[in-house]
């Protein structure tokens, strides 16, 4: 891949948490929607599995690796798996950032700034959802 379509990779991926939340949210409806079509038109496998990559493909994540397409159907029906597939596309952010010399021993020696920010806001938000948790008890 090419620099300039990495940055444009890099530039598409570098979401907000409350944006992975809301393409997340909007994927997993869609598929949803369309398996209950696809349910109640009697759809081939093979057509529903090509539609379902192409959503995939769409948002650069990798189709889930499970063999049949109900369970394939329902990681991606789950608001949560989509989450976790568009954060690691933040891979892609980070190699970008390394191949800019944003990450080295004197300007950030281990990740980028943003990679930290990011990882930063990652714990206080699960050090919230823990505490909220456990007050609930």
């Amino acid at each position: 891949m090419s620099r300039a379509g990495l940055a444009a990779l890099a530039a598409a991926f570098d979401l907000t948490e409350s944006d992975i939340e809301t393409a997340a949210e909007r994927s997993a409806s869609q598929v949803q929607r369309m398996a209950l079509l696809w349910q109640s038109q009697s759809t081939p496998q093979d057509v529903a599995t090509k539609y379902l990559r192409g959503i995939t493909k769409r948002h650069h994540v990798d189709l889930p690796t499970k063999e049949g397409l109900a369970q394939r159907l329902n990681r991606l029906s789950d608001p949560a798996w989509w989450r976790r597939a568009l954060r690691k596309r933040f891979r892609v952010v980070e190699h970008h950032a390394i191949l800019r010399a944003a990450v080295h021993k004197h300007a950030s020696p281990y990740v980028s700034a943003k990679a930290l920010r990011r990882f930063e806001a990652d714990r206080r938000r699960l050090a919230a959802l823990l505490a909220h948790r456990c007050a609930g008890r």
